[in-house]
């Protein structure tokens, strides 16, 4: 996660972007402009969360139910690399042909509902890079786990860790799950996106009744006016 901020820190400064910025996070995004505001909080002018991912939360793995902070494997997590990228030439043959099988899959579902709303030029656009082996690549955190935990470990050394910053927190009206872990999971999704609005003193949650997970896709107006709002707040400051 820290890699991925310092790479979207280095691009914005690369495209002489100026600061301060107004940062959109969906779901797993969510976590990363969570972290880009603590790394670089001067350069953050306001959030808006869409359905982010918490720092902690419900995971089933095995068909178990445990908290992704459970699988912090205590080792310590590695610098941000600056230079000398993997290259898709460096993955091990056997490795790199179990990634492809799964790109494959990927390309088959990547436009599924509610994102074949798309624009056509878009969902191109995500067939392509889910089909890809980088993409794949790069989504790999072993240390996923561990970012999770320093996370919580910070967020509790302070009761508004990101101050007076303008912030909404879109919260999915719809459960998105199943079976007989769907209540649990989504009883402690709800709690934990009621937690992502007490962060700021000037943070508020929305219920986008209706909306599943991409609210983006299927509420796109409400995204937009959270963003003017934002802005607007920002503005005053």
């Amino acid at each position: 996660m820290r890699q991925i901020v310092w790479e979207l820190h280095t691009l914005l400064e690369k495209a002489s972007e100026r600061a301060p910025f107004v940062l959109v996070g969906h779901s797993y995004g969510g976590a990363l402009v969570r972290v880009y505001v603590s790394t670089y909080p001067s350069e953050v002018a306001g959030l808006v969360l869409v359905d982010a991912q918490h720092d902690d939360f419900l995971r089933l793995v095995n068909d178990k139910e445990v908290m992704a902070s459970t699988l912090a494997t205590g080792r310590p997590i590695p610098p941000v690399k600056t230079a000398g990228p993997l290259h898709e030439s460096d993955i091990p043959p056997a490795i790199r042909s179990q990634i492809e099988n799964m790109a494959g899959w990927n390309l088959q579902h990547a436009n599924e509902s509610p994102r074949n709303k798309l624009p056509i030029e878009a969902q191109r656009m995500r067939s392509w890079a889910t089909s890809q082996v980088k993409h794949a690549i790069a989504s790999n955190n072993p240390f996923e786990g561990d970012e999770l935990l320093a996370m919580q470990t910070e967020r509790k050394s302070q009761p508004y860790p990101y101050g007076d910053l303008p912030l909404i927190v879109l919260t999915r009206g719809k459960p998105e799950f199943d079976g007989p872990n769907a209540r649990p999971m989504d009883d402690e999704r709800r709690k934990n996106q009621a937690e992502l609005a007490t962060r700021s003193r000037n943070g508020k949650q929305i219920v986008v009744e209706g909306s599943g997970h991409h609210i983006d896709v299927e509420r796109p107006e409400v995204v937009a006016t959270a963003i003017r709002d934002v802005l607007a707040m920002a503005s005053k400051k």
